[in-house]
C-alpha cells in the first residue's frame, strides 16, 4: 500500500535522536510499517559532530529519497551544478525527469547569478529569468532537455527547487 506521509510524521522521523544507528534504523522502520507506508530507512551518525542523518529511500515505492542531507542525487545529471552551501534534502523522480530540492544558506539572488554563472558554463542556454519579489526562477535548455530552478526565501537563505526533464525538441 502506497500512502503519503504526512509532513509532520516525516519531520519527527528525520529529527528524533536516540539508540544506536540500527536500532533507529528498526524503530523509523516499524512506525513507518505501523502506517502502512512503505520506505527504505537509513540511519547514519557523524563521527565529528555526533548529529544523526536518516534518509529514506523510495518512498512509496516512487523512488523519492528524503533525508537532512542526503547529498547530491545520482540521477540528477552530472552538468547540473550544485552550489556548495546546498544541502540536498530531497529527490524524486518524475517522467522523463526528476526533481531535486534543499536549503542554501545564500539569498536567492545570490544563487540566481551562481546557477546563471555556472549552467551556462556548462553548455546550458538561458531561456528564462523571472523575480517576483524575493522569489527567482530560471529556466534552461539543451537539446531535447529542460532545467528550471526555483529559490524562495527562508529563515537565513533560500529554499532551492532544481526540476529537470526531457523535452521533444
Amino acid at each position: 500500500m502506497n500512502r503519503f506521509v504526512p509532513a509532520g510524521l516525516m519531520l519527527s522521523l528525520l529529527t528524533a535522536c536516540g539508540g544506536s544507528d540500527n536500532d533507529r534504523a528498526q524503530q523509523i522502520q516499524d512506525e513507518l510499517d505501523s502506517r502502512g507506508i512503505n520506505a527504505d530507512v537509513s540511519v547514519t551518525i557523524d563521527p565529528e559532530t555526533g548529529e544523526e542523518n536518516v534518509v529514506l529511500e523510495n518512498v512509496g515505492r516512487a523512488g523519492v529519497t528524503a533525508g537532512k542531507n542526503i547529498g547530491r542525487p545520482d540521477t540528477l545529471p552530472d552538468d547540473i551544478p550544485l552550489p556548495g552551501t546546498l544541502t540536498v534534502n530531497t529527490s524524486a523522480p518524475i517522467p522523463g525527469g526528476g526533481i531535486v530540492s534543499g536549503i542554501s544558506s545564500e539569498a536567492g539572488g545570490a544563487l540566481a547569478g551562481w546557477f546563471e554563472a555556472e549552467m551556462t558554463a556548462n553548455g546550458w542556454s538561458l531561456d528564462q529569468t523571472s523575480q517576483q519579489g524575493q522569489m527567482h526562477s530560471l529556466t534552461f535548455s539543451k537539446p531535447q532537455r529542460r532545467a528550471s530552478i526555483t529559490m524562495l526565501p527562508t529563515p537565513g537563505g533560500s529554499s532551492v527547487q532544481i526540476s529537470t526533464m526531457r523535452t521533444g525538441s
